[in-house]
């Protein structure tokens, strides 16, 4: 079969299964872009919320206008505190503009160096 016929009977089947109402809207996503907006601090992306734990991504740079998507925040009590609270993003891709690319790994960001937690609000706790 061919693209386009498989493509039609793929939409045709999605719009009969969504007029049985089999199929439902699924959530929109919650992940928010953050641009590094603290000038003290660069943001190193951790394995865990935890400054000690490994990095899984190269170091984000204020000066060069990076940035990250989160999808959600923690307060876990695990959760290092480095000066200004326990805060982390959970963060699941890092944008280094300067050098023209992006990560796509999963991660943790001590969330006052990024912006002093100013995104809290825009993203869902993760609940742990």
């Amino acid at each position: 079969m061919r693209i386009g016929k498989r493509l039609a009977a793929t939409t045709a089947l999605l719009g009969a299964l969504a007029t049985a109402g089999v199929l439902t809207a699924a959530p929109a996503s919650a992940d928010v872009g953050i641009r590094l907006s603290n000038s003290l601090h660069n943001v190193g992306v951790y394995g865990y919320y935890n400054a000690g734990s490994t990095k899984v991504a190269d170091d984000l740079i204020y000066a060069q206008n990076d940035g990250l998507d989160a999808d959600c925040w923690s307060t876990d009590p695990k959760a290092q505190d480095l000066g200004n609270g326990n805060l982390w993003y959970h963060t699941i891709a890092e944008y280094h503009n300067t050098a023209g690319y992006a990560q796509y790994k999963y991660g943790w960001t001590y969330a006052y160096y990024v912006d002093r937690g100013a995104h809290k609000s825009n993203i869902p706790n993760c609940g742990y």
